[in-house]
């Protein structure tokens, strides 16, 4: 605790006159009441009176607020007649006090328990420890500290120190400690909880319990991560498992724009993800703790762990063989998104009479499939949710037959079709904003119903070396704005190796399309 009770001391100022409030926020688990118990205990005989108001989200909500108004009155020992906010204003404006609020999730208890500086004497600290940095800066703290995790040594002693090796080989629970330590990311809940739990137990215990934690994650740890999971919004809950199954360590710009087509609102959610300390941004990239990962999925996986046709979203490769080799009626109503990379077809092979783990969805909103899919895969497939396709590597030869209506259907990407001939009707896709076409080396002639598009904003065409003409547009109207599109087709000569790149800037002039 050295390091991180000398750098809140910094920020707490105490002694420097005025009246300050200092939020320690970060995820759950992560140590902010202890660090908060510890300053607390080393400072408490500097103020006239002192209070220390444990776990207000839980006790608030079985009791009120009032009763913890009552509680901060009669610890500065006032007499809590008549109550309310104004009782504390009225007492404790002349006091130094030390009042620590722990655990708040909601504006209003700080309205309620600390509403404003004045409220309080010269020379008083209120410490808050929460989850959600937004309610700090809400409330207008003067200083936000963020809790740090612990470092590997700093891990492997407090694990050490619940899971003693003492009369016991350090060399059969050296590199046993280690994986505890590893799985654990610095989080001093999973030391704690996990520490504990091995304390009484013998090596083939330990590795046996370290086995079934790769399956089963802790259910004490979970719960305590799953509290600012809880506090979300419905659309903040979806977005928040899409991240957590789909996107970390994804390119943040990629994935927000998938997520925006999804109708997820990422711009002001991926903020408040943030500020509950539920996930990172860092180099360009979505990430989170890797526990908090795990709990995105075991929330997805819930109650049904091996029965991945009731998942919501399917990211495991296991998972997908089983439901592939599932009956062919079997229905996927569950199943909201798909992600599958897979490299070898002699795998799939096995699975592809099943021809419908795409096709017997009805609620699937996005997929990203490399590998091969039964031809054509969507041929039975009444997605009026979809909102983004994204296919590489397959050897579909087409998409659909004929007029599909996919009126939620916003980006298409299609990657390395080599054997695509044909791009379905588009007059059923109203609302698509991006077309992306990539190494489709036998595509010769996009739809001409593209040229009906009145959303599409973005299109880019690549190595396809077989196109030979581009429709006429109609309704391009948004893509107007742009006043020109890049149009790149790539093809080998015979004299050459290397590939030559043929750049056709397409410029819009009136109704009419030319080329240069």
């Amino acid at each position: 605790m050295g390091s991180r009770l000398q750098a809140l001391r910094l920020e707490l100022q105490v002694g420097s006159g005025g009246v300050r409030m200092v939020g320690i926020w970060g995820v759950g688990g992560g140590g902010k009441t202890t660090l908060a118990s510890s300053i607390y205990d080393e400072i408490c005989r500097q103020f006239d009176g002192c209070c220390f108001v444990q776990n207000i989200r839980e006790e608030s909500s079985r009791y009120g607020l009032g009763k913890l108004e009552g509680e901060i009155l009669s610890k500065m020992g006032v007499n809590n007649v008549g109550g309310g906010r104004c009782m504390i204003k009225d007492r404790l404006c002349h006091r130094k006090v030390l009042i620590v609020l722990d655990d708040v999730n909601h504006l209003e208890q700080l309205k309620m328990l600390a509403g404003s500086h004045d409220w309080f004497g010269e020379g008083s600290l209120i410490i808050i420890t929460t989850r959600d940095k937004h309610l700090l800066a809400a409330h207008q703290v003067n200083v936000m500290h963020n809790i740090s995790l612990l470092n590997s040594d700093e891990a492997m002693k407090l694990f050490c120190k619940h899971a003693p090796q003492d009369n016991r080989p350090v060399e059969d629970y050296q590199q046993l400690s280690k994986e505890v330590v590893s799985y654990s990311g610095g989080l001093p809940l999973a030391l704690t909880v996990l520490g504990s739990f091995l304390r009484d137990k013998d090596i083939n215990e330990w590795r046996s319990a370290l086995a079934r934690l790769k399956e089963i994650p802790d259910s004490d740890i979970l719960e305590k991560l799953k509290i600012s999971f809880d506090g979300l919004k419905p659309v903040e809950k979806e977005l928040f498992l899409d991240i957590a199954c789909f996107f970390r360590r994804e390119d943040k710009d990629k994935a927000m724009r998938i997520l925006e087509a999804c109708g997820l609102y990422p711009v002001i959610g991926v903020k408040v993800l943030i500020q509950k300390a539920l996930m990172t941004i860092s180099y360009g990239l979505f990430d989170m703790h890797d526990l908090v990962q795990e709990m995105g999925h075991h929330i997805v996986r819930g109650e049904h762990p091996n029965n991945p046709e009731k998942h919501s979203r399917l990211w495991k490769k296991e998972d997908i063989f089983k439901i592939c080799a599932m009956d062919a009626a079997t229905e996927l109503d569950m199943i909201e998104a798909i992600r599958f990379e897979y490299s070898s077809k002699d795998q799939l092979q096995r699975h592809k009479h099943h021809p419908g783990i795409v096709a017997n969805t009805k609620n699937l909103r996005w997929i990203d499939w490399e590998g091969d899919l039964a031809n054509p895969f969507l041929s039975n497939f009444p997605q009026k949710t979809l909102c983004c396709l994204r296919l590489n590597n397959s050897l579909q030869r087409q998409l659909w037959e004929g007029y599909k209506l996919l009126p939620n259907l916003k980006t298409i990407e299609l990657l390395g079709l080599r054997n695509l001939i044909t791009i379905p009707d588009f007059d059923g896709l109203p609302n698509l904003e991006k077309f992306v076409l990539s190494g489709c080396l036998y595509l010769e002639v996009i739809h001409p119903s593209i040229g009906g598009l009145e959303r599409l904003v973005s299109l880019s065409i690549s190595s396809c070396s077989s196109l030979k003409r581009f429709p006429n547009y109609r309704n391009l109207r948004s893509f107007h704005s742009q006043g020109a599109a890049n149009f790149l087709s790539s093809q080998r000569s015979k004299k050459r190796t290397w590939r030559i790149y043929h750049v056709l800037l397409w410029i819009i002039e009136g109704k009419k399309l030319h080329l240069i």
